[in-house]
Parts: C-alpha cells; structure tokens; sequence
C-alpha cells in the first residue's frame, strides 16, 4: 500500500515490530496491514524471509493448542500439536517434517522405534 511515512522510517518500523514479534505488522500511518509485497519493496530477500519466520513463529506460539515446532533441535519446521482432535480423529502417529525431512513418532515424540508404523 502507499503510505506518506518515509521508507527510512517505514523500514525502522518493520524492523522493529519484527524484532519484538509484533504481528501483524500495521502501518504507523494508515493502521492498515503491512504486505509481504511491502515488506519486499524495503528490504532484500533474506530479511523478508527473517521476517516471515519470525511471524509464522509467533502464529505457533500463539496458537499451541494446534501447533508446535517440530522437535528436531535447530529445525524451524512445524507440526500439527499432539493434542488436537484432528490427530486424534485420523489416528495420525507419524510426523515428517517438511523441512528437516526427520520422521517422528507423535506418541512418544521420539525417531524411529519397532513399533514405529
């Protein structure tokens, strides 16, 4: 969207809100949402994407009762919590992270064991 704040300050403002986690990101003008495609106008890719981590991270920690990281150490992938009905009802018993590739077993939140299925 266009704003009247300058994108030195415009750029300040994102960087700040994403470093306190404070999602979703609203312009300091207008109170409407800041875009990724406005986000993307301001900095380079690899903060964009810092940027879009640290708010999918907030969404999960925000929402633990459908959610929760993936239990590899280091990994930032996600998975659906071990709680939800959803699991329950489809009587899910294995995690693959999309993005770490590790396969978990949802019951005992360990690797591969013998009565892994």
């Amino acid at each position: 969207h266009h704003s009247t704040t300058c994108q030195s300050c415009m750029h300040d403002y994102i960087s700040n809100c994403a470093s306190e986690l404070t999602f979703p990101i609203q312009c300091s003008t207008c109170k409407l949402p800041v875009t990724l495609s406005d986000i993307s106008s301001l900095f380079p890719e690899a903060t964009v994407s810092s940027i879009y981590r640290f708010s999918l991270q907030k969404y999960i920690m925000e929402n633990k009762s459908k959610y929760d990281f993936c239990i590899t150490p280091n990994c930032e992938g996600f998975k659906p919590s071990t709680t939800t009905d959803q699991i329950k009802t489809a009587n899910q018993k294995i995690y693959n992270c999309s993005e770490c590739g590790e396969s978990w077993c949802l019951a005992c939140q360990r690797k591969e064991h013998p009565s892994f299925t």
